[in-house]
């Protein structure tokens, strides 16, 4: 028993909200994906996806609220279903994983690229990344990747680096890390890079927790200007950069900026590092969860 279940799922949802009725309790969802457009714009809706949707519009009305991972998803949710616009709840992190100082920029170092991910695969925008560098050959410039990732896919990024000229070296993998430890990891990096690639309609309007990781750890940013992505930002001001994906040039004129620039590279990542200061980290944006919470058990 309990006065209040949450989903956080589409399969969790089809338990919860039964669960909430024989328990004569209240029951709400928290969308971390729109999970009816998962399915990639090319290939059109599968027989899962229909299932998912039947599942939402069924059950979606018996919550008595929604919260959503971006602003995108939460309109999405409305848009479809017709219920209320859903509370934004942002996948920030708590100011106590940051280091306890920010990391001046090194400008004699080669700079550093920074992406994450539990897998590293194809579709992610990483060859993008490989490209650009490739047309900086005289810019010292390392892309540094965590996660796993298949052996194939591995030996693929490898033999297009070599193909385009770029030294072994200029890519380094590192092993998976503790969610805790995310944070932390990514401060010894220069510039945070965020991919996402607009394949489904999920991952046009989603926000990743790898924008607001690297605001909190102090990265500059690189973005590609999907829905989701692109209001972000657009608010950091130079803290970030966006470009179209599969624009390489675009790519190639802010890594050169930077990379020939340390000054304006220190400015960016000073300000990433004040963003998640002052606005983009869960001891902020917690008070929106325990709002919501809090007036729907008082009513």
């Amino acid at each position: 028993e309990a006065d209040l279940y949450v989903a956080h799922y589409t399969g969790a949802l089809a338990a919860a909200v039964p669960a909430a009725k024989k328990n004569r309790c209240l029951v709400a969802f928290d969308a971390e994906d729109f999970e009816s457009g998962y399915y990639r714009n090319e290939s059109g809706p599968q027989a899962i996806d229909a299932l998912i949707e039947k599942i939402e519009r069924e059950y979606l009305p018996a919550c008595c609220y929604v919260t959503a991972a971006s602003p995108g998803i939460a309109a999405a949710y409305r848009n479809k279903y017709g219920i209320p616009m859903p509370t934004s709840i942002l996948n920030v992190f708590p100011l106590a994983d940051r280091p306890q100082q920010f990391r001046t920029t090194d400008s004699k170092a080669p700079m550093r690229l920074y992406w994450f991910s539990q897998t590293i695969g194809l579709g992610r925008g990483l060859e993008d990344v490989i490209r650009a560098m490739a047309k900086l050959g005289n810019c010292e410039i390392e892309l540094h990747l965590r996660g796993s990732v298949r052996p194939d896919y591995w030996r693929h990024l490898r033999d297009l680096a070599a193909s385009n000229g770029l030294h072994s070296r200029a890519i380094v993998l590192h092993a998976p890390a503790s969610p805790s430890e995310m944070i932390r990891e990514a401060a010894e990096f220069d510039v945070g890079l965020a991919l996402e690639q607009p394949v489904s309609q999920n991952r046009d309007i989603c926000l990743t927790n790898k924008i607001f990781a690297y605001l909190l750890a102090g990265n500059a940013i690189v973005a590609t200007s999907t829905t989701g992505q692109g209001p972000i930002i657009e608010a950091i001001g130079t803290a970030g950069f966006l470009y179209e994906p599969g624009d390489v040039d675009a790519l190639t004129n802010c890594l050169d900026d930077w990379s020939h620039d340390r000054q304006q590279l220190e400015q960016a990542r000073r300000q990433a590092w004040t963003w998640g200061t002052r606005q983009f980290n869960w001891d902020i944006e917690k008070r929106k969860l325990l709002d919501v919470v809090s007036d729907v058990l008082k009513k």
